[in-house]
């Protein structure tokens, strides 16, 4: 396993959509997945998209605070559905937007289609905290940060002014 660096803001390979992986179980993507695994890790985040580490391979690893293991499950090739129609709006931030938080909208219940590392389909519903990282994940492999799912750009801070994103929404923040 090896560490690898992030694509920051500003990188093309941010941009782009990804391609699909055909052989989830090839060498190379497994030797992938460990290495965003460690990247993620070491960078203390919840999650990351192979375009993030300059793959542009639909691989995400995103990580489900509530639940022990595993740590993080890697999901290839994956895709969402809204279940029902309530959207939530909570701060986030990037690994590869360093210093920056924004107030992003997203559903709140989705469903997820996936293969796993083993080349097996999977499908579960997320919700809360760990469907927003997993359609954050999701976003950067059609290219979509999420600066550009704000609504509001007073919903945008430095991390530093983060308490002030809190008390927006404490304040019932809810721009559609």
């Amino acid at each position: 396993m090896t560490k690898r660096m992030i694509a920051k803001l500003g990188h093309p390979v941010l941009l782009d959509p990804s391609r699909p992986v055909d052989d989830p179980t090839s060498a190379a993507i497994q030797a992938l997945i460990d290495d965003m695994i460690e990247t993620v890790q070491a960078a203390k985040g919840v999650g990351l998209a192979a375009p993030q580490v300059f793959e542009p391979v639909r691989v995400i690893i995103a990580r489900d605070k509530t639940k022990s293991e595993p740590l993080y499950q890697p999901l290839i090739n994956p895709e969402f559905a809204a279940i029902g129609d309530k959207v939530a709006f909570d701060i986030e931030g990037c690994l590869s937007i360093d210093h920056l938080n924004g107030i992003v909208p997203r559903h709140e219940n989705i469903r997820v289609k996936a293969l796993d590392r083993h080349g097996k389909p999977v499908e579960f519903a997320a919700s809360g905290h760990f469907a927003r990282v997993i359609q954050h994940e999701i976003d950067h492999l059609e290219g979509v940060l999420f600066v550009m799912r704000v609504r509001d750009w007073q919903a945008v801070a430095m991390k530093s002014e983060r308490d002030r994103l809190e008390a927006l929404l404490e304040s019932g923040y809810d721009r559609r």
